[in-house]
């Protein structure tokens, strides 16, 4: 049963996250007003739509974005690698009044890791001897890495581990690391869906808390909430930032 209006929900990108956001989104008693991928040059189809949700790529979500903005349509952006451009993007969401969700995963369980991620990270502040570490791995045609839920994950310890002050992704291979760095390891390879996890290794044990996607419907479920809960809200919100009452 809806707890929300039926949405006509566009989709910007057109590939296994896309489609399955169209499958979801029908299951859920939404329906679909159009599909866009690259080769879209006309938007106007779009603006009839409630809410455009965009799983397409690092190099065409901010346009994407600004396309939606531009016809006075909210967004739901589940499209990781793109961040560096929020500066505009927020200029241009004052500009148009607009409304965008984003974030570096959808996922309801990976969210709630998210949480226990700041939480561990406080509570090692009192344990000096736990060194800790990130792993992710994703399936092969994923383009960016490390992903935007490795690295959120990273920079919330940073925040809130105080030995900690930078991410270190590429030079390990060729030195050792120094005291300050948390590296963030990633794996591209096969169909994995998404696995990530957060590790502190001491000198007598390791604690490792995980998250593994079974299923890309995960993600789009999770964008179709959001999508629902946009309908309500303004400005730039971070998805993570709707699980700050649990």
């Amino acid at each position: 049963m809806l707890t929300y209006t039926p949405l006509n929900i566009a989709i910007s990108g057109y590939g296994k996250m896309g489609k399955t956001v169209e499958k979801q989104a029908i299951t859920s008693g939404h329906s679909i007003e159009c599909i866009l991928d690259n080769n879209t040059e006309d938007w106007s189809m779009a603006a009839t739509a409630s809410v455009l949700i965009d799983f397409s790529t690092p190099e065409a979500a901010p346009q994407n974005i600004e396309r939606a903005f531009q016809l006075g349509i909210p967004v739901v952006c589940g499209t990781t690698g793109w961040w560096q451009h929020l500066s505009e993007i927020q200029s241009l969401c004052e500009k148009h009044n607009g409304t965008l969700i984003y974030g570096g995963n959808f996922s309801i369980g990976m969210n709630i890791l998210f949480k226990l991620n700041a939480e561990l990270a406080n509570w090692m502040n009192a344990f000096e001897a736990y060194d800790p570490w990130i792993l992710e791995k994703h399936h092969a045609a994923k383009k960016d890495g490390p992903g935007g839920s490795a690295l959120q994950l990273g920079q919330t310890i940073i925040q809130h581990l105080d030995r900690k002050n930078m991410i270190q992704k590429d030079s390990l291979s060729l030195r050792a690391p120094i005291a300050e760095e948390l590296s963030i390891s990633f794996v591209r390879t096969g169909h994995i869906i998404g696995e990530h996890e957060v590790g502190y290794s001491g000198p007598h044990d390791e604690i490792r808390i995980t998250h593994q996607a079974h299923s890309r419907e995960g993600f789009a479920n999770g964008a179709i909430w959001a999508a629902e809960k946009i309908q309500s809200l303004s400005g730039i919100i971070d998805f993570q930032s709707l699980f700050q009452k649990l």
